[in-house]
């Protein structure tokens, strides 16, 4: 097992690819290097916001609120579940339970997307998470690379009010 001298020089090395790198490559790299690996996959081809929508959309997707226009590229990296933690040597994260508990979910979606311009407001990748948010029962995390800057972006879930 590497030890924490190693799995920072990982991490670090995994970070500077995308630099170089195509961006999904880059993000597998890095979660790898963070510990997290699926193959619950569903490639994009081509990986543009169109073929997004025709995978995932619904008439709840608003292109204009999620700035599509400005999506270089999008990829489903992976979905995260129970399994796929416990193999990397963490405890059980989605047990099951009776209650509603903010914390657990079944499953994590994760997103790597490109944009356009070299820099984004909080409030933009925000909105932009928010709106993949609304097309799945389970968080989204998104990657997004934007000029030299990564960011990764999750929302707060919450139960619907009809929820106990």
């Amino acid at each position: 097992m590497p030890d924490n001298k190693q799995i920072r020089e990982q991490i670090e090395y995994a970070l500077s690819q995308f630099a170089r790198g195509a961006l999904l490559p880059s993000a597998l790299d890095m979660f790898a290097a963070l510990g997290y690996h699926s193959d619950r996959r569903v490639p994009l081809s081509p990986n543009t916001p169109d073929e997004f929508i025709v995978h995932f959309g619904t008439e709840l997707f608003n292109n204009a609120n999620a700035l599509t226009a400005e999506w270089r590229s999008v990829d489903l990296v992976f979905q995260l579940t129970d399994d796929e933690i416990e193999t990397a040597g963490q405890t059980r994260m989605f047990e099951e339970d009776r209650k509603f508990d903010r914390g657990r979910v079944k499953s994590y979606l994760v997103f790597a997307i490109e944009l356009s311009q070299p820099s984004y407001s909080r409030t933009k990748l925000a909105q932009i998470t928010r709106e993949i948010n609304k097309l799945f029962p389970t968080p989204v995390l998104v990657l997004f690379r934007h000029g030299e800057t990564l960011t990764l972006s999750v929302i707060d879930r919450r139960p619907h009010k009809r929820d106990t």
